[in-house]
């Protein structure tokens, strides 16, 4: 008889499992497995699988999130963009009709005039003085 090594085979093999036989008289087969370290292995592998699955499962959720989230922020920056440039066109919109009122409420300045002969006149004379030092360099 085998004898059992944890609870797991002596509930498996039960208590009188080398006593079983039937009533012509020939042993039952054992209602335990034969070969402990192969079951052992395949319940392990089998753990092992349904843990991966479930971890698997776990990181396509996790990507899907992920996928959707970078595309929401892919949408929020489209929409960031364009209210950026709504904003801007208003705010130059505004700043052009501010610049034309002042300019119609202003008009010409009263100085431009006398300015722009004053600085004809100095041009003029810078110019007369360039003949000038030019001629004194040719002698």
């Amino acid at each position: 008889r085998l004898q059992p090594s944890s609870n797991l085979w002596t509930h498996a093999f039960g208590k009188s499992s080398s006593t079983l036989s039937s009533n012509t008289g020939t042993p039952l087969p054992p209602l335990g497995p034969i070969d402990k370290n192969a079951t052992s292995t395949r319940v392990l592998l089998h753990d092992t699988q349904a843990n991966l699955e479930k971890f698997s499962a776990r990181v396509d959720a996790l990507l899907n999130g992920f996928s959707e989230a970078k595309s929401e922020v892919k949408l929020v920056k489209t929409l960031f963009e364009r209210d950026r440039e709504t904003l801007m066109n208003d705010i130059i919109d505004l700043v052009n009709r501010c610049q034309t009122q002042i300019q119609k409420a202003v008009g010409s300045p009263a100085q431009s005039s006398v300015l722009d002969n004053f600085s004809r006149d100095v041009n003029l004379r810078l110019e007369n003085l360039d003949k000038r030092l030019d001629a004194i360099q040719t002698v």
